[in-house]
């Protein structure tokens, strides 16, 4: 499963839901990478910000430590990025940009979109008006 995400909040709106699922048993539990260096920073930010229990950070994820760490592998190099296209085998790839018109996911797309067995998910916010990020 291939799924685009900006590297700035919706990557970690989806680790959220991908966390929850596993707990829930809806989602077995399968490799995670995420494909972005700039969500990989951003990803350190928001944990730190829900270890210190920040008021903009939301309450339910204050109260479960560790919603944005499902077990995933963090591709930090070019090299690493592509090493992911060895993958075989059920896996969730997180990867910018969340607009698939450019960066890493271009190249994931590429190599998985060919097989049939391979889904690509693009992530909406629904707007109620407010903020429906997790800060």
């Amino acid at each position: 499963m291939v799924i685009p995400s900006f590297a700035v909040d919706r990557t970690e709106v989806v680790l959220f839901h991908i966390n929850r699922l596993f707990r829930e048993s809806k989602l077995p539990s399968v490799p995670i990478y995420i494909d972005s260096p700039m969500a990989s920073a951003a990803l350190r930010i928001y944990r730190a910000a829900a270890e210190r229990g920040d008021e903009e950070i939301r309450e339910e994820i204050v109260a479960n430590p560790g919603v944005f760490d499902p077990g995933a592998i963090e591709a930090r190099t070019v090299e690493e990025s592509i090493a992911i296209n060895a993958v075989s085998g059920p896996a969730i790839i997180i990867s910018a940009s969340g607009m698939a018109t450019g960066g890493r996911v271009l190249h994931h797309l590429a190599h998985r979109l060919p097989d049939p067995h391979n889904t690509v998910i693009l992530s909406a916010i629904k707007l109620t008006g407010r903020a429906d990020g997790v800060c």
